[in-house]
């Protein structure tokens, strides 16, 4: 396998999909992981690192295969470890004289694996390699990242940064591209790296970061040694970096604990519940060590602002995985976090001072630790939960809790994303009568509401606090009266949100999802002060709609999509969400919005209410068994409906049409595909590449019926009967309306806004009405709406600014469209589908560029397929801005 990687740059390493360990048994790989290699053909040719040495002759008769190794002029070796190096020795043995260029410890590392005196050229940060055609290699030393004789290599010309083991990962993926893949996946695997190889020397990483930007090398692609390539913003992954570079932590707590009996284990469960109690939006992480990957364990400990380690005592110790991880965490050296140790014991107790003594050597802010006697009994255990709550909040990064509210009539409904501490806790609170003496369970935050008593135990409708019986249970955590205290009221008036309680009006935002959240995300950088409420219809969870259509094949559930939950938004952005609730109405003169009988001022609105999907106007009984896939409750519907049959039919063939139909068939669906237009994806791509990507679909099972429509649906026993314009009768077990979207404005209508086929706003996002912005797939901006994520984060860095107080239009680049069919992956930017387009089209089977010129010969429009998607960077760059 190759490919090319951007102009005369082509990958040529190994994809190694079976490789579960790395370094020994040191690192899980459980995605696999490449062993990249780089082959730069200008008028000289230069061969960027090898493969793992068991691939070692596959990888130099792939090569050969490319190139006549003869004509190889130079090799550079950015680091010596042996899944760089280790095909040196069969390549050198056909070309003996090449020269490595690499560091002077990378000489020592390769003498010291190899026990060759090859021929070696030491390069010193700022020397430069002329390869020709005007580019050259520019070296840049970086010992210890993450070994002494790394190194980084750029291309200048081609602006490609060849970065070793920096911003890489152990990720296989065909695909080999960053904006080609899974996001979370890839994050996950980023994250992972760096906590687990990077983590110690996080000081250097952020002083060679910023020694390499201080070149002012411009920079549109980044190369690693491992995983994917960044060709999508590759600025993405530098910022995190030095985020993660600079003492790490989220809202998290994580025990880690093995047990010999489960003593320890319920000593766990009873700190956690505590933790819990006493902070409902922190997240905590539990793992027993002797059933999780020590790997994955500390990617949670260096995301944690605090951990707690816990074992039993064996012979006046800890048990020996517990051990083994200490001396790991001390290796890795994390920074500014604090730990505390716990365990149970029979004999002796000294494992939890062990534990704390090499907590304390390992750097972390150590609080005195807690031990129970042999099985904790129920006291015990309600001291664990009592260290739990004492730990919460002397670890609280902010005094305040999160601020969800819940309207009253969704707070009973169980949400779709993961399990989290529950934000209703504080939606009953304030809206609890101020005659009821409520109570609190202090473990899980559960109510007693008087007024509404528990028929489950008996307790009916207005039973006091004091009748209850000594042996009544917390229907949650199944604890005792003991447990509960009074609740805490609010005073009257109060209001619930913190935009009540300030003397200044919020900006309020309206609507959920990715614009609401990334323009919250701008706006806190710039303005931590200022109140922020979001109005939500549905649980408020921040999670990527796009991905959405890939989850069936992945056999993904709606929690496996969420980012982060209302609670935890919330509490890291220091704002107030309003889950399950709707504005009813704008009143543009007094700046307020109408909630119900509520009336919420606002500074500045921001509407981001986002599209509806688009019914087709269809005839027959069965129209009301259409479903949609446009949200988290979308998709839960979609995945009952389709794994319920395995006939589906998908009304639609535009970009989120054909990649249901795709990802369906990956999972086994029989899968028709119908469209009023005759091409596939018609409204983007051209005629010769929609044809390419049908035979894809139908290669992989999709039943292609284009340029007819479907006219009437009609129930034929528990099946439907999809009738089509040209007499054809389909019959499925379920239909997905994929057929567009149609921007939601009729609150903005009500209200007099301008409105065109969206909210219109000016540059500045601003609608017809002062101090009221529209954002994101319901705003129009000079006739265009785009419901794509880089416009949309794009114009939430611009609005964020204005909304801060300085005034920011929006500017659009030129953006490519992806297609993410992973059987044919497409890219396109500029005008594709337009009359006088003239064409020029290369490429063969496994992918083609085409460009698009205009009368006057201008390139105005691109298209790439398969191995031809390195080439679009470049062609994007010679686009026209977008606005």
């Amino acid at each position: 396998m190759s490919f090319v990687v951007k102009n005369n740059i082509t990958w040529v390493g190994k994809l190694d999909w079976e490789l579960r360990e790395f370094h020994g048994a040191e690192y899980s790989t459980h995605k696999g992981s490449s062993y990249n290699s780089y082959l730069v053909r200008e008028e000289k040719v230069a061969l960027i690192d090898t493969v793992w040495s068991p691939y070692a002759q596959e990888f130099v008769d792939n090569l050969e295969k490319e190139i006549d190794l003869e004509r190889i002029d130079y090799i550079i070796a950015n680091h010596a470890e042996i899944d760089h190096s280790g095909a040196l020795p069969a390549l050198l043995a056909r070309i003996p004289d090449t020269p490595i260029y690499c560091t002077e410890n990378g000489v020592k590392s390769l003498k010291g694996h190899f026990h060759k005196d090859w021929n070696f050229r030491i390069v010193k940060t700022g020397d430069t390699l002329d390869l020709g055609n005007g580019k050259q290699l520019v070296f840049v030393e970086a010992p210890m990242l993450h070994w002494p004789d790394s190194m980084l290599t750029y291309l200048s010309g081609d602006a490609v940064l060849f970065s070793n083991d920096a911003f890489g990962q152990h990720y296989a993926s065909e695909k080999m591209y960053n904006d080609l893949v899974d996001q979370d996946e890839l994050r996950a695997e980023c994250l992972k790296y760096y906590a687990n190889i990077l983590t110690p020397f996080s000081p250097l990483v952020t002083a060679k970061i910023k020694e390499v930007l201080s070149f002012n090398l411009p920079l549109d692609m980044i190369c690693p040694a491992h995983g994917v390539i960044w060709r999508d913003n590759p600025a993405q992954i530098v910022e995190q970096y030095l985020a993660w570079a600079d003492d790490y932590q989220e809202n998290q707590i994580t025990l880690v604990y093995d047990t010999m009996w489960n003593g320890t284990r319920h000593m766990a469960e009873a700190i956690t519940r505590g933790i819990r109690a006493a902070d409902p939006a922190v997240e905590v992480k539990m793992f027993n060590l002797a059933l999780s990957d020590k790997n994955d364990v500390l990617t949670q400990v260096f995301k944690s602002k605090g951990v707690l380690i816990g074992s039993p005592t064996v012979n006046n110790g800890m048990l020996p995985q517990v051990a083994a991880l200490l001396e790991e965490m001390r290796g890795l050296r994390f920074r500014g976090k604090y730990a505390s140790p716990f365990g149970s014991h029979g004999w002796s107790g000294g494992a939890v001072d062990r534990i704390g003594e090499r907590l304390e050597e390992a750097g972390f802010n150590v609080a005195s630790g807690i031990k129970a006697l042999w099985k904790p009994t129920e006291d015990a255990l309600a001291d664990c939960v009592a260290f739990g709550q004492r730990i919460a909040q002397e670890w609280r990064g902010s005094p305040e809790p999160a601020n969800v509210i819940e309207s009253t009539a969704a707070a009973a409904q169980p949400a779709p994303a993961r399990p989290a501490p529950k934000p209703a806790a504080a939606a009953v609170r304030n809206t609890l009568p101020e005659s009821a003496s409520a109570m609190r369970c202090r473990v899980c935050g559960w109510i007693y509401d008087p007024a509404q008593g528990t028929p489950a135990q008996g307790i009916a409708a207005g039973t006091p606090w004091s009748d209850i019986p000594d042996t009544f249970l917390c229907p949650e955590c199944f604890l005792g009266k003991s447990v509960f205290e009074p609740l805490r009221r609010m005073p009257s008036g109060a209001g619930a949100t913190t935009a009540a309680a300030s003397q200044s009006a919020p900006v309020v935002i309206v609507g959920g999802g990715s614009a609401t959240y990334q323009l919250v995300r701008a706006f806190r950088a710039l303005d931590p002060h200022t109140p922020v409420v979001v109005v939500t219809a549905d649980d408020g969870a921040d999670y990527s709609k796009p991905q959405l259509v890939h989850g069936f094949s992945r056999r993904l559930g709606a929690a496996d999509f969420v980012e982060r939950t209302a609670a935890q938004l919330a509490h890291e952005f220091g704002i107030t969400v309003r889950t399950h609730t709707r504005v009813d109405a704008i009143d543009r003169k007094r700046k307020t919005v109408r909630i119900g009988d509520e009336t919420l001022p606002y500074r500045d609105l921001v509407l981001a209410l986002g599209a509806n999907p688009w019914i087709p106007p269809l005839e027959g009984n069965a129209t009301d068994r259409m479903i949609t896939l446009n949200n988290l409750a979308d998709y839960e519907n979609y995945l009952r409906h389709v794994s319920a049959g395995e006939r589906v039919l998908v009304i639609g063939a535009g970009l989120v049409g054909t990649e249901i139909a795709l990802d369906l068939a990956e999972g086994g669906q029989q899968v028709w595909l119908t469209d009023s237009s005759p091409h596939s994806l018609a409204k983007l791509l051209p005629e010769f590449v929609s044809r390419h990507l049908e035979a894809t679909l139908a290669q992989k099972g999709c039943r292609l019926h284009l340029g007819h429509r479907v006219t009437a649906l009609d129930s034929s026993g528990g099946a439907i009967a999809a009738q089509l314009s040209d007499g054809t009768t389909v019959e499925v077990d379920t239909v997905i309306a994929a057929a567009g979207l149609r921007p939601r404005t009729a609150l903005a209508g009500a209200a007099g806004l301008r409105i065109n086929r969206g909210i219109q706003v000016d540059a500045y996002l601003q609608s017809s009405a002062e101090h009221i912005y529209a954002l994101g797939d319901c705003a129009e901006i000079e006739g265009l709406v785009l419901p794509f994520m880089q416009p949309l984060a794009l114009s939430a860095q611009a609005l964020a600014k204005t909304l801060a107080g300085e005034p920011t239009p929006v500017c659009l680049p030129a953006m490519p469209t992806v297609v993410k069919t992973p059987a044919l992956p497409i890219q396109v930017g500029g005008r594709t589908v337009a009359d006088g387009l003239n064409w020029t089209v290369e490429g063969d089977e496994s992918g083609l560029t085409g460009k698009a010129h205009n009368g006057d010969g201008e390139l105005v429009g691109y298209v790439v397929t398969g191995v031809h998607l390195g080439n679009g960077a470049a062609l994007l760059q010679q686009l026209p801005a977008l606005l």
